[in-house]
């Protein structure tokens, strides 16, 4: 199918909040003003992190350095219609791309590698910006353009409600549409170096055909990579935990106890009520070899009040029954997606662990 030309054919787009049909001329025009410079004072400036800014032959680059010294590099490319008859958006990779071999110099594996575009909304100057995984992306030159699809109703999603994660079934891409409101939560998900499991409450599958899935209630999780995901500790097997899920699923919670509704314990130096993070199938070395699916996440945790938690540990095993059936019907269908875990499944491994040593660990 040859390339349309611009102004030749009409799209869906999104303008002050609503989905309007218009030719691709005018939503270029609107685009004009949005580019690799608003985007670094929209998103980067002022950053608490070193910034190094690397000009290549037809893309911008920035990178930030971790404090570890690794670094993690974004490529901006702009949000464009599809030049087809369909309502997707992509970013256009251009022939001869390397992939960022910046200077002649390698990807490194220690690095961490990123597309990010911006979609314009005519909201006050407020686009929606698309992150996407770059680290599956070829380094060998590209003999033609390439397009990393995005669907236009998780820019919507994300323009109505702030964020949206999406997963392409048929390529496994994934992406990230956000407001520059979740920038913050992002960021702290990136420099922990555990990006690709960002996970909204209205995250969504793609089908083959590029449209998303209905009524899709199972959250997407990671595969268990020991040789990634664990660790030796004082000659112990540990696991890596993502310290940036416990505030996204609080977030998520709106920072009201799964168990009892609780909104309101204290506040902490943050301002904010304290609750706590619990992960329902116990998260240990040990239990993760049972499952080939990680539990360091989102899909596995809940937010829980202090006493709410403390009952989950301690409480007689009589009452404890009742306390898991309540949070795993919340989420059985994810549960036996996920995990081929059955209540009964979930019961048993609570009456063969010591949930006082698991509360500990």
């Amino acid at each position: 199918m040859t390339r349309a030309q611009r102004g030749s054919k009409t799209y869906e787009n999104i303008v002050d909040n609503q989905i309007v049909v218009e030719e691709d001329n005018v939503f270029q025009e609107r685009s004009k003003k949005f580019g690799f410079e608003f985007l670094l004072k929209d998103l980067f400036v002022g950053m608490n992190y070193k910034l190094e800014q690397n000009k290549l032959d037809r893309e911008n680059v920035v990178s930030i350095e971790r404090k570890d010294g690794s670094k993690i590099f974004f490529s901006y490319f702009k949000v464009t219609n599809a030049g087809q008859p369909t309502n997707r958006k992509r970013m256009q990779i251009p022939e001869n791309y390397y992939g960022l071999d910046i200077n002649g110099t390698k990807r490194k594996s220690e690095d961490t590698y990123f597309f990010i575009g911006l979609y314009p909304t005519g909201e006050n100057d407020n686009p929606v910006y698309v992150l996407l995984d770059n680290d599956g992306f070829s380094l060998n030159p590209q003999q033609s353009y390439s397009s990393l699809w995005i669907n236009f109703d998780s820019l919507f999603i994300a323009n109505t409600n702030g964020i949206h994660y999406a997963i392409n079934r048929r390529n496994g891409n994934k992406y990230v549409c956000f407001q520059k409101k979740y920038w913050g939560l992002l960021m702290n998900a990136i420099v922990e170096n555990d990006f690709t499991s960002i996970i909204d409450n209205q995250m969504s599958y793609i089908d083959k055909t590029g449209n998303i899935e209905s009524e899709e209630d199972s959250k997407y999780v990671e595969m268990y990579d020991e040789s990634k995901d664990a660790f030796v500790y004082n000659k112990k097997a540990k696991l890596r935990k993502n310290s940036n899920y416990r505030d996204l699923i609080l977030y998520e919670s709106g920072y009201v106890c799964s168990l009892c509704n609780k909104n309101v314990t204290f506040k902490t130096n943050a301002n904010k009520m304290y609750f706590e993070a619990h992960h329902l199938i116990p998260c240990n070395f040990n239990m993760q070899q049972q499952f080939d699916r990680k539990l360091d996440n989102p899909a596995n945790m809940y937010c829980l009040c202090p006493e709410c938690h403390r009952k989950i540990h301690f409480i007689n095993d009589l009452e404890v029954d009742g306390l898991l059936n309540l949070l795993y019907n919340k989420r059985s269908k994810s549960y036996m997606d996920n995990y081929n875990l059955t209540l009964a499944d979930l019961l048993s491994i609570y009456k063969k662990i010591d949930r006082k040593a698991e509360e500990e660990m």
